[in-house]
């Protein structure tokens, strides 16, 4: 049964509301979570095991990860990690989680949008973020991290992986080592204090 027919047979004996059209369409939208248990895992020479995960699985160290990446590359600004929404991306088939564990240790998180492209309906791949403990930042660990998340997704069906760089990190020298090509600029402007559009930042005046 394809994704319409189970959203419809959800709803039979319901009379149809504009309300209900929109939900029976938001749901023949969702794509079955990802077969993580039938991805292999990659295990590198130290010992290290890079495989796929849920939030769940390893929350605790996720949780720790993520936030000592926002202290780090977000300082200062306003947190509230939405957990609930990753989650639901999880069961949609639109968010995965890959880890490096040593001895029982996280060593290393990759998180990764999965979207069909609204522009040819092939699953893409871009990074949420990546985190690797400081002791290892030094190591072939985030490649490795990497280069297994391509592989799996390559072979579920993704066509196309993209890889952020910000201003001042080595993430840059990352994607170019893993041999990503250089294909866009991206400019941030953000916006915390002030309810007005005149409180946004601008060199020009508004008008």
């Amino acid at each position: 049964m394809d994704a319409l027919s189970m959203a419809l047979a959800k709803q039979v004996g319901q009379p149809l509301t504009v309300e209900l059209a929109r939900q029976i369409h938001a749901d023949a939208q969702v794509r079955a979570p990802l077969a993580l248990e039938d991805w292999p895992s990659h295990e590198m020479t130290d010992g290290t095991e890079i495989r796929a995960t849920r939030l769940d699985d390893r929350m605790a160290e996720l949780h720790a990860h993520r936030m000592a990446y926002l202290a780090e590359r977000h300082a200062g600004d306003p947190v509230a990690v939405q957990w609930h929404r990753i989650r639901e991306l999880e069961r949609q088939g639109r968010y995965v989680i890959f880890v490096a564990e040593l001895d029982g240790e996280v060593t290393g998180s990759l998180w990764l949008h999965v979207t069909p492209s609204l522009n040819h309906g092939q699953l893409t791949v871009s990074d949420d973020l990546l985190y690797v403990v400081p002791a290892l930042r030094r190591t072939l660990l985030a490649s490795a991290l990497c280069r297994h998340a391509e592989k799996q997704l390559f072979a579920a069906g993704a066509r196309a992986c993209a890889l952020q760089s910000a201003t001042g990190n080595r993430a840059g020298r990352l994607a170019a080592f893993l041999g990503y090509r250089h294909t866009a600029e991206v400019y941030t402007k953000t916006h915390w204090g002030g309810d007005e559009y005149a409180d946004v930042p601008t060199r020009h005046a508004k008008g």
